[in-house]
């Protein structure tokens, strides 16, 4: 039998220039005489680059494994690199990666926790880069806090570059969690100097934000102006949080642009899970996983974003919007704005699976294609609403070849009874338009509705081997109830290679997955022989969100996904 996939090759060596540990100090940052991190980051004077240890034009520096605390400050990281042969390319660059024994070894876990103290909680950042050219991999950055009902919302993320301009910013393949936000990536500093570019890749987000106000600063919230490098995020697993997952999204003046930018390959579930408030949890009916655009014509409007290939999952009685396409008012969609290729399960619940609350603005144009979605059917709690939209179609849009799922429903909140289709559907004519009515107000064909839900279980294998060979994160849909996911890993796995499987809950190592050959009894396997590999339908337990009481009050626990859903992060071992 011929096999096609990736080829059986050793991975690209990483041989570390620089190394530090949690009680590093300030010697000459060898493995046996490691730096703290606090000197390997500075550009001043008693700092590894003031001091001359640390090259200006790039370095690679293993982290060690190891709780990096700090209470009510904040790690800024000044020091920085250089462009090299180019954005994406390893030299020239300050990489602080998490310190590996042998190529296939599982990283060490670099922990970086600030402790914010009091109630509310002090506001404040755990990293804040300035520096131009750092990357960041495998690290892990999360916050302590005493409680997350505070008496007034806190700021700071785990990761920011609020109102910075470090170019070339990556966060590569890291887990970051119980922040007030995750990461924040701005559009520019206050001199004027752009942040063209900026990546967060293959990294897990979850248990953000506060169960109160907004929600606080959800998993990644970012502006982009620049044109020279596309802000990229990719290959990312976004979970549970207190309201919006994630939010290119901005106001007016300096910093709010949104243009320039790539959405792709990303896994969303169970954002605003964590709390019943009126208006900001996901079971109210609140929340959206993705919010794209929101800057007005003095920025240009939204214009050149790349929203592709992303999955989206709430259970029934969760969730309103899987994706939100602009702000309204003012706020209007400019040119070459693309949103296809999704698939998704659940929301709905208000305005729809899919909101455009903005119209286009002159010469803007909006793809919307090949996407599935399926919403539950309408009932004195949810609309059961597939797709709203702000103006009924017109010159730019092309709206078609989109798969709906939605059974007739008894009525929703706008719309009474469904009668021979559901009304899954808003333009301006009405709030109560079925597919064909919908199509028919908007110039829109192509698309279909299926009064019922998929029937076919589907498996999604998502590369995640930018930076990593053979990397990959495995999500399903389980319609057709089956006790074993079969999946198939030629796309990314070569032929031969040894492997390991792990809940995105639990990626130290602690925890392994066992996946099989077979659909049912079968064998346990670890190397990759070019058949399907069977997939567990269960899930460990969610993380307990640091500082929360899940269960009391306004605060509640994520609902299981499995074993309808689940994801999974593949990595080659040998």
């Amino acid at each position: 039998m011929a096999v096609w996939g990736p080829r059986l090759v050793a991975p690209p060596s990483w041989i570390p220039d620089f190394y530090v540990s949690p009680t590093g100090g300030t010697g000459g940052g060898s493995i046996a005489d490691p730096w703290s991190f606090p000197y390997a980051i500075g550009t001043g004077a008693g700092t590894a680059q003031g001091d001359g240890k640390l090259p200006t034009t790039g370095a690679k520096v293993a982290l060690r494994g190891g709780n990096y605390a700090h209470t009510d400050t904040t790690y800024t990281v000044a020091a920085g690199g250089v462009l090299g042969s180019g954005i994406d390319a390893q030299d020239g660059k300050l990489q602080f990666r998490a310190y590996r024994a042998s190529a296939y070894a599982l990283p060490e876990v670099p922990s970086f926790i600030r402790t914010s103290s009091g109630n509310p909680p002090t506001s404040g950042d755990n990293i804040f880069v300035t520096g131009n050219y750092v990357w960041f991999w495998d690290i892990d950055a999360s916050f302590v806090v005493s409680t997350r009902v505070p008496s007034s919302e806190p700021s700071g993320f785990c990761i920011s570059a609020y109102q910075s301009a470090p170019v070339g910013l990556k966060v590569i393949n890291s887990r970051i969690h119980d922040g007030a936000g995750g990461i924040f990536l701005d559009s520019r500093d206050p001199a004027g100097n752009i942040f063209d570019g900026g990546e967060v890749y293959g990294t897990i987000f979850y248990n953000q934000g506060w169960a109160m106000g907004d929600g606080g600063g959800h998993h990644i919230y970012s502006h982009h102006k620049g044109s020279l490098y596309r802000r990229n995020i990719q290959a990312c697993i976004f979970g549970p949080d207190e309201a919006n997952g994630v939010q290119h999204y901005s106001v007016a003046g300096i910093y709010g642009w949104e243009q320039n930018f790539d959405h792709l390959d990303n896994i969303h579930f169970n954002s605003g899970t964590l709390n019943n408030i009126n208006g900001l949890g996901a079971i109210t009916g609140a929340g959206s996983h993705v919010v794209l655009g929101g800057n007005t014509s003095a920025n240009g409007h939204m214009n050149n974003i790349n929203c592709k290939r992303c999955y989206f999952y709430w259970p029934d009685a969760y969730g309103d919007n899987h994706i939100q396409i602009g702000q309204g008012g003012v706020d209007q969609i400019g040119a070459n704005v693309i949103v296809d290729g999704h698939y998704g399960r659940g929301g709905g619940k208000g305005y729809g699976v899919i909101r455009i609350p903005s119209i286009l603005a002159a010469g803007g144009t909006l793809s919307f294609q090949s996407n599935a979605f399926r919403a539950e059917p309408s009932s004195g709690s949810t609309n059961g609403r597939l797709l709203r939209m702000a103006e009924s179609g017109g010159a730019g849009y092309t709206i078609t070849l989109n798969s709906w799922f939605r059974a007739l429903g008894g009525g929703g909140l706008d719309c009474g009874p469904d009668g021979a289709e559901p009304q899954a559907f808003a333009d301006t004519t009405s709030l109560c338009r079925t597919r064909a009515q919908w199509e028919s107000d908007c110039g829109f064909s192509g698309n279909t509705l299926t009064q019922a839900d998929p029937t076919a279980t589907v498996a999604f294998n998502v590369p995640a081997n930018k930076y990593e060979p053979a990397r990959s994160h495995v999500t399903y849909f389980n319609w057709a109830s089956l006790a074993r996911i079969p999946v198939d890993l030629s796309a990314t796995m070569p032929f031969g290679a040894s492997f390991r499987v792990d809940d995105w809950r639990d990626t130290s190592g602690a925890s392994p997955i066992t996946v099989y050959d077979a659909p049912s009894g079968g064998n346990p396997v670890s190397a990759f022989t070019g058949a399907l590999v069977y997939f567990p339908t269960s899930q460990l337990s969610d993380p307990v969100m640091v500082g929360s009481n899940w269960g009391v009050g306004v605060e509640t626990a994520p609902p299981a996904t499995a074993p309808f859903h689940n994801t999974f992060l593949v990595r080659r071992t040998g």
